[in-house]
């Protein structure tokens, strides 16, 4: 179906598993990659193909905790399920020009 991307100059990605002991269970953790790391891929190829401004949030969980502040230069050293995939949602939306 035909779908009016012009109405939209940004998408703002306001959806995520947060259930951090939850995404270390098998059930979870599907869950969680759908959510944290499936959707935001979603959301910047679509937002990415119609020239759409994509806003995301991420997570400290993406860091390992060892630095007192954490900015966007530092690595992404993950210990848990969500927060690998909190991690590779920030990848895949890293991809989208706007």
């Amino acid at each position: 179906s035909q779908y009016d991307w012009s109405l939209y100059g940004a998408v703002i990605n306001c959806g995520a598993y947060t259930a951090v002991d939850r995404a270390e269970t098998p059930e979870g953790r599907v869950t969680a990659w759908k959510a944290n790391a499936t959707g935001p891929a979603l959301l910047a190829r679509t937002c990415a193909g119609h020239g759409i401004t994509l806003v995301h949030v991420s997570s400290d969980y993406v860091f390992d905790g060892t630095a007192e502040v954490h900015d966007e230069d530092e690595p992404f050293s993950p210990l848990s399920v969500y927060g690998q995939t909190k991690a590779a949602g920030d990848i895949a939306v890293a991809g989208c020009p706007r």
